[in-house]
């Protein structure tokens, strides 16, 4: 389940820090991963009970730095593009340090992917100004212990007005639209090689694209060719399939005309 806040006036650090827990919550449910997300103030790095084939991540608010974006400011109005340092530190735990490595690369692509594709975030984000990535594999008996550490720095827009009221408070992310399964492509082709150089004909799909006869060249308003794509399977963004690639759209040509 996503997150949700009550909107109230934050400062961008805290925005951006819910914003990218939300972006890995949703996307936990929606791909059934086996990690636990925690967003604590302090971060107890040891001792934390890890399985093989589940992750633990931590998020948190690092370094902000405010620069002034309008030396030209009202009075009383300070106006700032904001760096903010979103801190995401990942663990798992794999039976030999091949695994660990491969198990490790998928976690951190999968995890710096989500949040920077992510649309609530994207929504405020100004800039994604980098992404450092520190990481480690350690052997402790039997299994092997890997994590990351991923500093991403994100640029906002922040203005303290404080003739501004504070808008009612309202919860946060905004749920989305529902989303509606894509189950069937269909392409209509009025082709320019193909045509009526007399016809006319009526009801085309695009009426502002028929050359008017007589014509040399379509198109002539009539549908020449179409392709229809069933049974579509979108497994989602970052989805794996039971071997490990990375798979987006299965398609099944059912029909060509």
């Amino acid at each position: 389940m996503a997150m949700v806040v009550q909107m109230r006036p934050m400062l961008a650090r805290r925005l951006l820090r819910l914003a990218v827990v939300d972006a890995l919550q949703r996307a936990k449910v929606a791909n059934s991963f086996d990690w636990t997300i925690d967003s604590p103030g302090d971060w107890p790095t040891e001792g934390l009970e890890l399985t093989v084939g589940h992750a633990r991540i931590l998020v948190r608010c690092g370094q902000d730095d405010k620069a002034n974006a309008d030396r030209n400011a009202t009075m009383g109005v300070p106006k700032f593009n904001t760096d903010v340092e979103i801190e995401i530190e990942a663990r798992l735990q794999a039976p030999d340090e091949i695994s660990a490595q491969d198990s490790l690369e998928a976690l951190a692509y999968t995890v710096e992917n989500l949040v920077l594709t992510d649309k609530p975030l994207g929504d405020v984000v100004q800039a994604y100004k980098q992404v450092r990535t520190r990481s480690e594999i350690s052997a402790e008996g039997r299994q092997h212990l890997a994590g990351f550490f991923m500093t991403l720095v994100l640029e906002v827009y922040e203005e303290f007005d404080a003739s501004v009221l504070p808008p009612p408070e309202s919860s946060w992310p905004v749920a989305p639209n529902p989303i509606v399964p894509l189950e069937t492509i269909g392409l209509q082709m009025d082709l320019r090689n193909v045509f009526d150089p007399w016809g006319t004909y009526f009801g085309a799909p695009d009426p502002d694209s028929v050359v008017p006869a007589p014509r040399t060249a379509g198109p002539d308003g009539r549908i020449e060719a179409g392709l229809l794509l069933e049974n579509l399977n979108y497994l989602g963004p970052g989805a794996l399939d039971d071997s490990g690639d990375y798979t987006g759209f299965m398609l099944d040509i059912s029909t060509l005309e």
